[in-house]
């Protein structure tokens, strides 16, 4: 009698489980029990999945764990009453095996590493680094961060052009979210050299840039660090395995996926050689996991109509709608968005971030860019447009104009104006009055106004926190003793730890108090593109 599984589809669960249990070594009688099927489903999934060759032989166990137990034979000291290094992999039972072997690429690998990172408690996070982003966001922003450290001041050793950092953004993106992605062929035109000296160029580019990762005080390290502290409970025994198939199921680029996996091994104490080594044999088995996964997707969306990601976006975009303020009554009245055209000219031909609004205007904020993503793949959002209107409100006894940055129509046939901010400018005095007039102008068109940051985070939940009644005092006292305070002062006197709390509780005295808050961008005198943010707080 055939298992009751036997013919049904695979999920992406069971192939993540398939895989692990496969490159642990588990006998396939005892994988075909565990998932109800047969022992040929099993062998055709795992060939589907690249863990066979073409002749059908299994590749076991999986390229990362043959390898780490190769450097466990090397390296590893012998101990009395332990299967000693040189003991044929066939006599040790397979669970004891791999557990034995990621040991030795984890920790007892690490242990023989002249690489020590430091400890993520005593990082110091860039201002605008987004901690509250997902992993792969996290790590793209850190690699960025560590590649501009590399950018050549003169002629000194060990650094990177603006053209090789370009050619590396070009081609490390994870996605043409973050950064457009460029062939070497596209890159050759828009340098006017060949495409072989543009692969020379980044061949250098990333060597140079993953000794940079593996030094100590990398930004990148650090993400690592946390990363490899995020594997679950259950797979902690095998963090290379959940690492790969973390970055294939994320979808990201072949280039951002190797790169990682060399950097991950890199900080763990990997030697580059065998690293390498390592990662040519497991990316065929992670990109087969990718396809599949991105096949189950398809088949998944044509059969529900709503992917999962579309999910994830309408809720994203209705936590900020709900947010929305409404002076007046709602009304049904229609707006002509083509009468709405936006008021600045053209950078790019095609933007890089937005399907379905062609981009007059490049978004700088991260926040902003996420949400046009969201707009994008979500369903409850029928139309955008971005700068819509003129928004006149009058700040320091001065008239001025104010344009919100997006107008969008539901299927409900509902409109918001949407303006996206830094969460610790929310409070800010200049965004305070201009949502102030946004509201009241745009509540007697039946509009909503919805003032958010980069998650959703609204002046409501800056209201509803209640200050410690501690930080009240000490910052009470600051301002007595100083009269204005800045930034640097603010930060001296409540550290640098936990800088979204403070800042949080910072805006809500603002607003309970009414004091004067008023926020600045400055150039970075380093970094092109980049901004300082400051404030001075003063008493009304």
């Amino acid at each position: 009698m055939l298992p009751t599984s036997a013919g049904a589809p695979w999920t992406i669960e069971e192939e993540r489980r398939l895989y692990h249990e496969t490159g642990e070594g588990m006998p396939i009688a005892d994988i075909a029990a565990a998932h109800d099927r047969t022992t040929g489903a099993i062998r055709a999934r795992q060939k589907h999945m690249g863990l066979r060759d073409e002749a059908g032989t299994l590749i076991t166990p999986l390229p990362e764990f043959r390898s780490a137990l190769r450097s466990k034979g090397e390296q590893e000291p012998k101990d009395e009453g332990k299967v000693q290094p040189g003991t044929p992999s066939s006599s040790l039972r397979p669970r004891r095996r791999a557990s034995s072997v990621l040991r030795a690429a984890g920790g007892t690998r690490r242990e023989h590493s002249t690489t020590t990172a430091p400890s993520v408690e005593s990082t110091v996070w860039p201002p605008n680094f987004p901690r509250d982003g997902d992993w792969i966001e996290q790590l793209w922003h850190a690699l960025r961060h560590d590649t501009h450290a590399l950018l050549s001041k003169g002629r000194q050793p060990d650094t990177l052009t603006e053209r090789a950092i370009d050619i590396v953004f070009a081609r490390l993106t994870p996605a043409d979210d973050f950064h457009p992605a460029a062939t070497l062929e596209e890159l050759g035109h828009k340098y006017g050299v060949t495409r072989e000296r543009i692969r020379q160029v980044q061949t250098k580019a990333l060597r140079r840039l993953a000794g940079r990762v593996q030094r100590k005080g990398s930004l990148t390290a650090q993400v690592l660090k946390e990363v490899e502290s995020a594997v679950p409970g259950d797979q902690a025994h095998a963090p290379l395995s959940w690492f790969g198939a973390e970055l294939a199921r994320q979808d990201c680029r072949t280039t951002f996926i190797e790169f990682m996996f060399m950097a991950f091994l890199g900080c763990s104490g990997v030697p580059p050689k065998e690293a390498r080594r390592l990662v040519e044999q497991a990316m065929p088995s992670l990109l087969g996991m990718r396809r599949t996964e991105a096949s189950d997707r398809r088949r998944y969306e044509a059969s529900d109509g709503i992917s999962e990601r579309a999910r994830g976006a309408d809720d994203f975009v209705l936590g900020i709608l709900k947010n929305a303020v409404w002076p007046n009554r709602l009304t049904g009245r229609s707006i002509d968005l083509a009468g709405l055209p936006p008021l600045r000219d053209c950078r790019y031909e095609r933007p890089y971030y937005s399907k379905t609004l062609q981009r007059l205007v490049s978004f700088d904020s991260r926040g902003e860019k996420r949400l046009i993503r969201a707009l994008d793949i979500g369903t409850i959002v029928t139309e955008f447009t971005e700068q819509p209107v003129k928004i006149a409100y009058r700040l320091d006894g001065r008239n001025r104009i104010y344009i919100p940055d997006l107008l969008v129509r539901t299927d409900t046939d509902l409109y918001f104006v949407i303006e996206v901010k830094a969460r610790p400018q929310l409070a800010d005095r200049t965004t305070l009055a201009k949502a102030e007039a946004a509201a009241s102008q745009l509540g007697e068109r039946g509009i909503g106004y919805c003032l958010t940051d980069a998650n959703g985070f609204s002046l409501d939940d800056l209201r509803a926190l209640e200050p410690d009644g501690e930080f009240r005092r000490r910052l009470r006292g600051l301002l007595q003793r100083n009269g204005t305070v800045t930034r640097d002062m603010f930060e001296g006197a409540f550290g640098r730890e936990g800088q979204r709390r403070i800042y949080d509780q910072l805006q809500s005295v603002v607003l309970r108090e009414g004091l004067r808050y008023d926020t600045q961008l400055t150039d970075h005198p380093h970094v092109s593109g980049r901004y300082i943010f400051d404030f001075r707080l003063s008493a009304r």
